[in-house]
């Protein structure tokens, strides 16, 4: 089911308020992993001034994204579970690594331009989303993928962008 969640994101829609995305409805439970990832409707991320929009082509799954299931049932997981509870941290869209193609960008951004091919890895929205604390979610399993422009760089030409969009984080790691 998990694979055809993060398929379905890779469609390319129309320009919207909202968008479609993989993620967390609602906090999980030990066991419960595999059944609480869902397809959920989100609002379109908002752009800071060194922020830049990519509507996603593709993503991978890795260790990361899996994260909040390997601490489950842990004392760790429980408490950045309440504290996301507090902050309003529900719905959690997955996913570090993306690839696609920039659609808008801050007004201080000054590497990329509307219809450069990008890849990266959210780190930085794993950590802060802009509304909860550890996150444990970069958001790259939806369509449009708010992340810094230090995080991101242009596609290689010679990957496509299902290459580029596994790349990321096994390429930092090595």
């Amino acid at each position: 089911m998990l694979r055809v969640l993060v398929a379905f994101t890779l469609m390319l829609v129309s320009w919207a308020d909202t968008m479609m995305g993989a993620g967390l409805q609602y906090a999980t439970s030990p066991g419960a992993a595999e059944d609480a990832v869902k397809l959920i409707t989100v609002s379109v991320p908002t752009l800071g001034s060194k922020d830049v929009l990519v509507r996603q082509a593709a993503s991978s799954l890795n260790h990361l994204d899996m994260l909040w299931d390997i601490l489950l049932p842990s004392a760790t997981f429980y408490a950045a579970e309440a504290l996301w509870k507090a902050e309003g941290g529900f719905p959690k869209i997955l996913g570090m690594d993306v690839s696609g193609t920039v659609v808008a960008v801050g007004k201080e951004v000054t590497k990329f331009s509307v219809g450069d091919q990008v890849w990266g890895f959210n780190a930085a929205g794993a950590v802060w989303d802009g509304s909860t604390l550890g996150g444990l979610a970069g958001h790259a399993w939806a369509q449009m993928v708010r992340v810094g422009q230090d995080a991101i760089g242009l596609k290689p030409k010679k990957l496509n962008f299902t290459e580029a969009g596994a790349v990321p984080l096994c390429g930092l790691t090595a």
